[in-house]
């Protein structure tokens, strides 16, 4: 009976740990998703950024 229970409780101890790993790569991987979107977002910004002010300055230049 007391074995038994052992058992259980280790098994619950187990259940708790898979449970923490897999919540902690699940966040790893958000984590990482989320840094790619940025990454992208954040190229695709500065393309556009850099479009506009090369724009900006070639329509200054032209004016002028």
């Amino acid at each position: 009976m007391n074995f038994d229970v052992k058992f259980i409780k280790s098994r619950e101890f187990l259940a708790l740990i898979v449970c923490f790993i897999i919540m902690f790569l699940l966040l790893t991987f958000i984590i990482q998703g989320f840094t790619l979107f940025m990454k992208i977002f954040i190229s695709l910004f500065n393309t556009l950024l850099f479009f506009i002010i090369n724009r900006y300055i070639f329509n200054n230049s032209y004016k002028s």
